[in-house]
C-alpha cells in the first residue's frame, strides 16, 4: 500500500531497475477528492517492466496539475490502471497529456477511474505510439483535447509499412522474389 507519491516513484523506480513486476494499490484520506496525488512537473515512468497500480476504496486521483502528463510507459513496460483517476496533464507539444504508451510491446490496460482536463498536440486523454497498444474499459474521458485536432480522448499512430520493392523476375527460375498482384509465384 502506498499513500505518497514520494513512495510510488520509488517504486516505479525501482522496478525498472530491476525488472520485476511491481503491484501498488493507492491509499488516499477519506475524501479522495479533495487529497489527490500530486505531480512534481515530472510523469510516472513505466520502464520495461509490468506495472500494476489500483485504488483501495473510492478512485485514487493522479493529478498532474498542468505541468506534465502524469504517465509514460516505455521498452515494452505494461501499465495496468484500476479504479484509478488521472487529471490536469499537459504534454505541450508533445502527444499523451494524460498517458503516452510508446514503443514495440508497450501497453496500457485501464479500468474504471477516468481521465480528465488534459491537453497534447495529439491525444489529449491517450496516445499510443506505432507497436504500442491500448485497452479502456468503463473508463470515462472527459474534457481532454488535443491542440491539432487528432484524438482529444484517444490517438493511436500507425506507420505504415515500408513501399515493397518493385517484382523483379528471378532469370534462374522465373519465379518472383517479391510476388505482387501483378506478379505471382
Amino acid at each position: 500500500m502506498v499513500g505518497s507519491l514520494v513512495l510510488l516513484k520509488q517504486a516505479l523506480a525501482d522496478a525498472a531497475v530491476t525488472h520485476s513486476p511491481l503491484n501498488v494499490v493507492l491509499v488516499q484520506g477519506a475524501a479522495p477528492q479533495e487529497q489527490p496525488f500530486l505531480l512534481d512537473g515530472r510523469a510516472l515512468l513505466v520502464n520495461g517492466t509490468n506495472v500494476t497500480i489500483r485504488s483501495h476504496g473510492e478512485d485514487a486521483t493522479l493529478d498532474a496539475s498542468f505541468q506534465s502528463r502524469l504517465f509514460e510507459v516505455v521498452n515494452g513496460g505494461e501499465l495496468t490502471l484500476n479504479g484509478v483517476r488521472l487529471q490536469n496533464g499537459h504534454a505541450g507539444l508533445e502527444s499523451g497529456g494524460g498517458v503516452l504508451v510508446r514503443g514495440t510491446g508497450s501497453k496500457l490496460r485501464m479500468t474504471g477511474g477516468g481521465i480528465f482536463h488534459c491537453t497534447a498536440l495529439h491525444g489529449g486523454g491517450v496516445a499510443l505510439e506505432s507497436g504500442s497498444e491500448g485497452m479502456l474499459f468503463e473508463v470515462p474521458v472527459a474534457h481532454c483535447n488535443a491542440t491539432e485536432n487528432w484524438g482529444g480522448a484517444l490517438y493511436v499512430a500507425v506507420r505504415r509499412p515500408p513501399p515493397r520493392a518493385p517484382c523483379h523476375a528471378n532469370p534462374t527460375t522465373s519465379l518472383c522474389e517479391h510476388p505482387t498482384p501483378s506478379c505471382k509465384r
